[in-house]
């Protein structure tokens, strides 16, 4: 009888140890066996603080769960279809929740390599729809709330556009095949970090000059070339920004004093999600600089195409 009880004894602790590992290993594996979803993503537009849907065909966040509350940090990529809305992109890992609050937050485009959300690298550019990187901090979803709605994302970058005319003293054919913006206070690079709630910006580069090679053909129209350019509080007037373009294989110049020239007192910084749009007149031998408009910058960036977009719309 006691052989017999040992016996038991020993079968009920084995099957208590087999029960309490499966148990464990489905919950490291999958939580509680509810996966994160994406109900919305928008962009807040500065200014007029107007929402815009991203709802682009084949439109993509990438989403981070961050290494809190006993989760593990992972990141994985959502795509948009109109019939179905926001889906996990194919071959994707699903992010599982369990009963403790999970802190996710977003980019898009889903840039590839760009996978730790506390040092996301940006760098000084002619514009490109590819690299407009829009993000949305933290959000927080649970087991019991696993959908979360991304409606606060907020640009990266600022934006410069040059707009370009000329007129009727310039008797070339109008050929610009580049142009260039270069300054104390234009940064090559940046690391942004997006975990802690808000945009910090941090590690900004030396400068370099950030040109385009796009070609462009000029008239008494103005033609546009955009660029994407680190953020700065605070412009100084003391250091001087020059622009520069090829026409006709010859080179033209003129430089800007922010917040301190005829038509530049507005120019004091460059902030984040902002379109500044400078002015410039081709005249006879000499390039001519007039005025800066600061605008809300109301696009949404195309990521589902690879095109550069060298007239972005303001």
């Amino acid at each position: 009888m006691n052989k017999m009880k040992i016996q038991s004894l020993g079968l009920l602790s084995m099957a208590l140890i087999i029960g309490g590992c499966s148990t464990n290993d489905h919950l490291s594996d999958k939580g509680d066996n509810i996966p994160l979803g994406v109900s919305s993503a928008s962009l807040c537009v500065l200014s007029t603080r107007a929402s815009t849907p991203v709802t682009d065909e084949g439109s993509e966040l990438r989403v981070f769960r961050l290494a809190t509350n006993g989760y593990s940090a992972a990141n994985t990529v959502f795509k948009y279809a109109s019939a179905s809305g926001w889906g996990y992109e194919d071959k994707n890992p699903v992010i599982y929740l369990n009963s403790a609050e999970a802190h996710v937050c977003a980019i898009t485009p889903a840039i590839s390599g760009m996978t730790a959300p506390d040092n996301l690298s940006l760098t000084a550019q002619a514009y490109s729809s590819l690299q407009d990187l829009c993000y949305s901090s933290l959000s927080t979803c649970t087991n019991t709330s696993p959908s979360t709605s991304f409606s606060d994302m907020q640009r990266a970058y600022s934006e410069i556009t040059l707009s370009i005319t000329k007129d009727d003293s310039y008797n070339g054919t109008g050929s610009i095949t580049k142009t260039s913006i270069l300054g104390d206070e234009i940064y090559n690079t940046a690391a942004l970090n997006i975990t802690s709630g808000s945009a910090v910006y941090g590690s900004q580069s030396a400068t370099a000059e950030v040109a385009s090679s796009q070609t462009l053909t000029l008239s008494t129209t103005a033609v546009t070339q955009g660029f994407l350019v680190i953020p700065v509080t605070a412009l100084s007037s003391s250091k001087k920004i020059t622009l520069s373009l090829t026409v006709d294989g010859k080179v033209m110049s003129c430089t800007i004093n922010p917040g301190l020239d005829t038509g530049f007192t507005t120019f004091t910084s460059l902030t984040a999600g902002k379109n500044y749009t400078i002015n410039l007149v081709v005249k006879g031998t000499a390039l001519s600089v007039s005025s800066v408009s600061v605008n809300p910058w109301t696009s949404v960036p195309v990521n589902n195409t690879n095109p550069l977009n060298p007239t972005p719309v303001v």
